[in-house]
């Protein structure tokens, strides 16, 4: 492939990625509020039950939230509230009622403004929906006594049925397109064996697998399933996957400037493997506290609890490292490339296309914790679509080209990372590659040729030789 052909497959991506944020702008609203309901300050002491009708399990989770307004005279403070919730659910066809949570009390410190509510409070999170009638019964234990509070005003909110069902599709269209890559991928180089590969195509034969996990073939059983299981195989997945990813981006990158020598597992790989095992650990241990919790308690705040915070930290913690080693081994590659003439575009490629998929991924995550979170999809869509995308771009680029000879040891691809001598002779193997990685069969089939012709005049030499008597 030419450097034009490079820059039509960047373009290509790039039109599909904003295309896939356009969607995901235009389509259904993630989150659906029911009409906001007003507790007068008289009867927060007295108990108040607010239905919530018409579930299915499309509306995924139940969240309930509780704003109270603020009648202090200083212009701010800090306001102690206790809240007592009990939930409890209609069993479908019946009159059958469940109670799920019965009077659970939950003090609250609110940091409340002048002329302003106070503070919106998280006060239960239902992560599965197995009733289509929900009933929580609210009241406030010292909201008559407490001078500083005025109404307080309710809001539920479950997922969006028709984003359940958007999300349902499109993540079928991603698995369905991921195994039709794969089987792609895997039939252009079933003529070469595992070792001819080149070590950029194992990566990506990989990561298309992980891709599968990433897609998650098991997402309707977390509709269809009540419990925790469900839930915690999606989470296992996506962090495997985003694992398998981060800790093929460092060894890379990392590989690209040292040489064959250094790259021993204990001094190159085990540092790795160990700074991503402790992310993985620590953020599927954090998540596994969480679900667990919120079943038990809708509205236990976890990020209160000792244990989650640790992990928490740890995970923080193993993310900055990985960060500083990343950026260490980018600026290292970086400055490495101007002695390495031999690397091939395809690296190159590799290289600027992979740095501005990281710069995109990191101004996302950045843009959705401190920016405004809209109520669309396209955050949703923009990062299911960049990974795939990205993983596809990579397999489109990696396949063997059309002049691929089989039967001799080839470079299938780029260049191997191994390679570390500019001088290298293009003929060694019986192999020569040009700028663009390609095979040139015409100059072997000439040398083969020129060996052919050389043969025969000798086995003529040697007939040519009078027998002994």
């Amino acid at each position: 492939m030419k450097k034009i052909g490079f820059i039509l497959t960047f373009v290509i991506f790039l039109v599909l990625f904003v295309a896939s944020v356009i969607i995901g702008a235009i389509g259904p609203s993630v989150i659906y509020y029911f009409p906001p309901q007003t507790i007068h300050h008289n009867n927060l002491e007295k108990n108040t039950t607010l239905p919530v009708n018409g579930l299915t399990k499309l509306n995924q989770q139940l969240i309930l939230d509780v704003e109270p307004q603020y009648t202090g005279s200083t212009s701010a403070a800090t306001v102690n509230v206790v809240f007592q919730l009990s939930v409890s659910a209609r069993v479908s066809n019946t009159s059958a009622i469940v109670t799920l949570q019965d009077g659970i009390l939950y003090p609250r410190s609110l940091e409340c403004k002048k002329d302003h509510n106070c503070e919106s409070v998280w006060l239960a999170h239902i992560p599965f929906i197995g009733y289509s009638q929900y009933f929580f019964t609210f009241r406030v234990v010292n909201g008559s006594s407490n001078p500083n509070i005025g109404d307080v005003i309710i809001t539920i909110s479950v997922a969006n049925h028709r984003f359940t069902l958007f999300e349902l599709w499109f993540r079928f269209f991603f698995l369905l397109t991921t195994f039709v890559v794969i089987v792609i991928f895997t039939y252009k180089l079933r003529a070469f064996k595992w070792r001819d590969w080149t070590i950029e195509q194992k990566w990506v034969a990989v990561l298309l697998f992980g891709l599968l996990g990433y897609n998650n073939p098991f997402f309707p059983l977390e509709i269809l399933v009540s419990g925790w299981f469900p839930v915690f195989l999606d989470q296992v997945l996506f962090v495997s996957f985003l694992v398998l990813l981060l800790y093929f981006w460092l060894v890379m990158f990392d590989g690209l400037w040292k040489e064959p020598s250094q790259r021993t597992f204990f001094m190159f790989y085990l540092p790795k493997i160990a700074v991503l095992g402790c992310f993985w650990v620590a953020a599927l241990t954090a998540f596994t506290w969480t679900e667990l919790h919120q079943l038990g308690d809708a509205g236990v705040r976890v990020y209160e609890i000792t244990g989650y915070i640790f992990f928490k930290i740890v995970c923080g913690i193993a993310l900055v490292l990985y960060i500083f080693m990343l950026i260490y081994a980018i600026c290292r590659a970086c400055t490495s490339t101007k002695s390495m003439p031999y690397l091939g575009l395809r690296l190159q490629f590799f290289g600027l296309f992979t740095f501005f998929i990281i710069l995109l991924t990191a101004g996302g995550i950045l843009f959705g914790f401190i920016g405004p979170i809209n109520n669309n999809a396209a955050e949703f869509l923009s990062f299911l679509s960049l990974f795939n995308i990205y993983l596809y771009t990579l397999a489109f680029v990696y396949l063997p080209s059309k002049s691929a000879y089989y039967g001799r040891r080839l470079e299938i691809g780029s260049i191997r990372l191994e390679e570390e001598d500019p001088d290298h002779n293009a003929f060694e193997d019986n192999q020569v590659i040009n700028d663009d990685g390609d095979i040139e069969l015409e100059q072997l089939q000439n040398r083969e040729d020129e060996e052919s012709d050389s043969s025969k005049e000798e086995d003529k030499k040697t007939d040519q030789v009078p027998l002994e008597d």
